[in-house]
């Protein structure tokens, strides 16, 4: 199996059986996971702020997977055109860890697990697993031949999803 690696602020769609799409070292980010067992293809997405509108910078549309309000969307688009099947599709959400002891609106992992909700909400999607929350940092790994997930969690190991 070849490892590939998923930047933060990006995505990556696959259908090569042999690989295993890697987000590493989540902690108040989020990967979201889509993937479709009956045409064996998926893919990751890493997000590291809520909402796009929220930043001051001209080039935000520029990065969508930035952002869970704008990236989560533009996932779900190009995993249709992908090929992948919205009624077919196993959800999987990771990270939004509350790593350096924020509250309220500074609690970035706490509102970042509130956008991803909110937007596969609106797809009409539901997460079949979630790790979420917390004060740890947590990586993913989605297996594109057989479409399992496996989450490690810091100090907790690595469990099958």
């Amino acid at each position: 199996m070849k490892e590939t690696l998923v930047d933060v602020s990006d995505m990556r769609l696959s259908d090569d059986g042999e690989e295993v799409l890697v987000a590493p070292s989540l902690g108040s980010c989020i990967a979201v996971t889509l993937y479709d067992e009956g045409v064996k293809a998926g893919g990751v997405m890493i997000f590291m702020l809520p909402c796009a509108d929220e930043m001051a910078f001209k080039q935000a549309a520029e990065f969508p997977y930035m952002f869970g309000d704008t990236g989560i969307p533009a996932f779900f688009e190009a995993a249709l055109a992908f090929g992948l099947d919205k009624s077919r599709l196993k959800v999987v959400v990771v990270g939004g860890g509350q790593m350096m002891g924020q509250e309220g609106y500074d609690n970035l992992g706490g509102r970042n697990v509130q956008i991803v909700q909110k937007a596969i909400k609106n797809l009409g999607l539901c997460a079949s697993h979630q790790s979420v929350g917390g004060r740890v940092n947590r990586t993913l790994k989605l297996e594109i031949g057989s479409g399992h997930a496996y989450i490690k969690v810091a100090g907790q190991g690595t469990a099958k999803v």
